[in-house]
């Protein structure tokens, strides 16, 4: 049996992600960590007969939506692997006649034809794995065929389970298998096999049989646990969850017996193998049953569901309380801005106008916002929420990607369907500094004449539970005057206070825009963003008289933290009204400039993360530009491996 490595299944995965279309509810829920359940769709095209189908697709995604989950039904539609299905589209998957029936190795061919196709239990979980679907509820698993006529005729549902990292919920194995040999191949492949509340291992229509269950589980919470750590071992199996039929349902032994036997009998004559086998015994069954195994298999792939839905919010709840345990020591913190790729470009030798130039070429996540949580996470040990919203594209996907490899919490960050991420190119000279950039994020955060993305209301119910425990919020300027009013009210209410990052020359006056200022307990501009903040309140002298101009507006003993380059910082304040000024120095690029692009982020991650944990401003501005520092000296715009500031 083949087993793929690591390196495969990376490559695989990242390939296959890209062609995925997700449902925008399913991709919704699993970018927040919300419970998920995939269903196959081959029951519906060839394991229950019309209209049953149809019926039992729609019954099953109300269970599991009552259980507290998202439905995610898999299917191959003119060639593109849908996770998630409209109801149009079960609609066509029940009714077509031209569906086929798609296990792993079908795939391929299906979507270079573009055919419509149903997936099977394997093809289901490469698929919805891939897309980041844990858990996955179906009726039963194929399995190794019984001796006559093919004894080596075994399902590509097995090594599916020996290879795939995903907890599938059955009724055991379908019982016109060979049970007893499914269940030795299961454990000569490690696939962890559990049962749930009886000791022996159901057969499919029955509630047991003679086979001794592997692992018995007496609830829900344990089979959640139990996956949860096979996880944290990285064990590249999946696991299987047998549910026995629920009482009420249990077939009759003897009717569905002589059923199966008849029907192996008649298949022998009919010399049929592959995946025409399992279709032809479920079909003449039902038939011999008179619909009774029809009625069961219904009955309980309903059950099987319901027991998948509750299990993926248990998963869901668990993988978030193990993430808040692991951080509940750290400050909490709460950024609300922009995310980005960004393409860097850094020259081997001093920019030459108008002609090509030799360099290097990186595509990295960034993004003022999420570059500061970032470092607010890494460099300055906070636990961060970050809200943000990326395009359903190729770099909204690649975003995604970045960040969950750097450990960052994407489960706030949105993606919204037929838009374009934020993409900026970037420029640096021969000494890292900055040359030149274009931004392309009209589309994903507006300008003056293009409104952008807002907020999705459930981004604002995100904030507002966020700010039940963060200590400070910082917002950029990348959000519209609107969503920065509406973020800054939200903290005033909840007493938090707000670090204004100002992003751009252009963007920075969108505070103001906004009559936002009075929520502000901290900005951080350059020298330039300064007074162009101050000329938008109406002050035309120096710098000093409009950071005593901003100052006014801001919240009660705010400070304006101007940050200069090489100069260092200086911090503004206002006492008894009068202005104060305090200078921080600029520590020495040990190693070399390497770029400069990041040090601003990093500088205001790491203060937020430290005023968050208690630090005074003093300290927490000098913890600021020993991180701005360490940024200077590394490629990357939030260094990868942080020193003690």
């Amino acid at each position: 049996m083949h087993s793929w490595s690591e390196l495969e299944l990376s490559k695989s995965r990242a390939s296959v992600a890209r062609i995925l279309c997700v449902h925008p509810e399913v991709r919704a829920a699993l970018a927040r960590g919300d419970p998920v359940v995939a269903l196959e769709s081959t029951i519906l095209a060839h394991g229950l007969p019309r209209p049953h189908n149809k019926r039992a697709a729609h019954q099953l995604q109300d269970v599991i939506r009552a259980n507290g989950a998202v439905p995610a039904t898999v299917a191959m539609l003119s060639g593109v692997p849908f996770i998630g299905l409209t109801d149009e589209q079960i609609a066509h998957i029940c009714r077509s006649q031209n569906v086929r029936k798609l296990s792993i190795r079908d795939l391929p061919t299906a979507m270079a034809r573009k055919e419509d196709g149903a997936t099977t239990v394997a093809a289901t979980m490469f698929l919805s794995s891939t897309a980041g679907v844990k858990v996955f509820a179906t009726g039963g698993i194929g399995g190794v065929h019984r001796g006559i006529p093919h004894p080596l005729d075994i399902s590509a549902d097995i090594p599916a389970l020996a290879n795939i990292p995903q907890l599938v919920v059955s009724a055991g194995v379908k019982s016109v298998l060979d049970v007893a040999n499914t269940l030795e191949l299961l454990e000569t492949a490690s696939v962890p096999t559990l049962v749930l509340g009886s000791k022996s291992f159901p057969a499919f229509l029955h509630r047991g049989s003679s086979h001794r269950a592997p692992v018995t589980v007496q609830s829900e919470r344990d089979v959640a646990s139990v996956f949860l750590h096979s996880l944290g071992l990285g064990l590249r199996s999946g696991m299987l969850l047998a549910v026995p039929i629920p009482a009420r349902f249990d077939a009759d032994t003897n009717l569905i017996e002589s059923a199966e036997r008849r029907a192996l009998e008649e298949l022998q004559q009919q010399q049929l193998t592959s995946n025409q086998v399992t279709p032809f015994l479920l079909k003449r069954v039902a038939a011999l049953t008179k619909g009774a195994s029809v009625r069961a298999n219904i009955a309980l792939a309903e059950n099987n569901a319901a027991v998948a839905a509750r299990l993926a919010a248990h998963l869901s709840q668990l993988q978030k309380r193990a993430f808040t345990s692991f951080s509940d020591d750290k400050p909490h913190v709460l950024v609300v801005g922009g995310t980005a790729l960004d393409v860097h470009c850094d020259p081997r030798s001093e920019l030459l106008p108008r002609t090509s130039n030799v360099g290097v070429i990186r595509i990295c996540a960034g993004g003022v916002g999420r570059n500061i949580a970032h470092a607010a996470s890494t460099l300055g040990n906070a636990r961060v929420t970050f809200v943000s919203c990326v395009g359903d594209d190729v770099a909204g996907q690649t975003l995604l990607r970045f960040m969950q490899q750097e450990g960052m919490d994407t489960r706030y960050v949105r993606q919204y369907p037929g838009k374009r991420s934020g993409v900026v190119s970037i420029v640096h000279d021969h000494r890292g500094d900055l040359a030149v950039a274009v931004a392309d994020l009209n589309d994903m955060f507006g300008n003056e004449e293009h409104d952008g993305v807002p907020l999705a209301n459930d981004a604002f119910e995100d904030i507002t539970s966020a700010l039940r425990t963060a200590r400070i919020a910082l917002i950029d300027g990348n959000l519209l005057p609107s969503q920065l009013s509406q973020v800054a009210s939200q903290c005033a209410k909840a007493g938090v206070p707000v670090w204004y990052e100002p992003t751009s020359l252009h963007k920075c006056v969108r505070i103001v825009m906004a009559s936002a200022l009075s929520a502000v307990k901290y900005t951080s501009p350059n020298e330039a963003e300064l007074c162009e903040m101050g000329r938008a309140l109406g002050c035309v002298g120096s710098i000093e008289d409009c950071a005593l101009a901003l100052l006014r507006s801001c919240a009660e003993k705010a400070s304006v933290i101007c940050t200069r380059g090489e100069q260092g910082v200086r911090q503004y304040s206002c006492v008894n009204g009068r202005l104060q000024i305090a200078d921080f120095d600029a520590k020495d690029v040990r190693s070399g400039m390497v770029n400069t692009t990041g040090a601003g982020d990093c500088f205001a991650g790491v203060c937020i993360a430290a005023l968050a944990a208690g630090d005074c401003e003093a300290d927490a501005i000098t913890k600021g530009i020993g991180a701005a520092t360490m940024s200077c000296e590394s490629e990357h715009a939030v260094p990868k491996v942080s020193a003690k500031l």
